[in-house]
């Protein structure tokens, strides 16, 4: 067994990092980490953007931006099918996953090996204080503190905009079947800043659903979302006589570094609404 399992042993003055992840987990870090795996894509963005793309020794093949970086950091499968043994054999000294976009078993087996911290975002809030623990977690906490500083600022200039959107929304990130999303998610947090009124919101995670629950929820405006499903043009047309229109998935559930760009793409919206 590896010394560093044998943490609790030491005295806490001896660690570079000690601290409870956001699912209240204790990560203990011995010193700054050099080799780090990010198992989700908005956090390998908020790495690459901090400037620890150099560090970075392993990703997720979703893990496509920036593209000019991520391109040379393997790739160890998907965000739910991880190469465990792969990753393990890689030696990382931190890896950063999520509680929603990874699965348990993959990060239990991967912490019996590394140091794991486990992100869980419902709201801007816990998005904004990932971010900073991340950068105290890497040592960069003065980049990450004066981007979350640019987040909230914008949030709050976007605030002030009048007039907001109000618009009664229904948010689908899925087809056969039909996905939506209930109030315990980032993206239905996200959709109330931007003047979506989730019509899902009384239904908790990710809610299968069919067109005619839609329509007699009686929505304003259908949001396709960009991802994780790829919509066609055609699905514009399944709900008839109701507004559907494609949108940036990336502005609604990306919370790392991509939210500063979030709030100037909801005023591009309220254009088109």
């Amino acid at each position: 067994m590896r010394a560093k399992k044998f943490w609790w042993l030491m005295s806490p003055n001896n660690y570079f990092y000690q601290n409870s992840d956001q699912t209240g987990r204790t990560v203990a870090l011995l010193h700054k980490p050099k080799r780090i795996v990010s198992t989700v894509p908005s956090i390998t963005e908020l790495l690459c953007d901090i400037g620890l793309n150099e560090q970075l020794v392993g990703r997720t093949k979703f893990c496509d931006s920036p593209q000019e970086l991520v391109q040379s950091i393997p790739a160890f499968g998907g965000t739910k099918n991880l190469r465990v043994s792969d990753i393990i054999r890689l030696n990382p000294d931190l890896l950063i996953s999520n509680k929603e976009e990874n699965t348990a078993s993959d990060i239990f087996q991967l912490s019996e090996h590394i140091p794991v911290w486990v992100s869980d975002i419902h709201d801007l809030n816990s998005a904004i204080y990932a971010i900073n623990e991340i950068g105290t977690l890497c040592g960069v906490q003065d980049k990450t503190t004066h981007l979350t500083s640019d987040i909230i600022k914008r949030a709050a200039d976007y605030s002030n905009i009048p007039p907001s959107i109000n618009k009664r929304a229904c948010y689908l990130i899925w087809k056969n079947p039909f996905m939506t999303v209930g109030s315990d998610t980032f993206i239905h947090h996200m959709m109330s800043i931007a003047g979506f009124d989730n019509i899902f919101g009384d239904c908790q995670r990710y809610p299968v659903t069919d067109i005619n629950e839609i329509v007699n929820r009686s929505p304003e405006v259908i949001l396709l979302s960009s991802e994780p499903y790829p919509f066609k043009d055609s699905d514009q047309l399944l709900f008839e006589g109701i507004k559907t229109i494609f949108v940036n998935g990336k502005a609604f559930s990306w919370y790392g570094s991509r939210i500063a760009q979030s709030f100037s793409y909801f005023c591009h919206l309220n254009s088109l609404l």
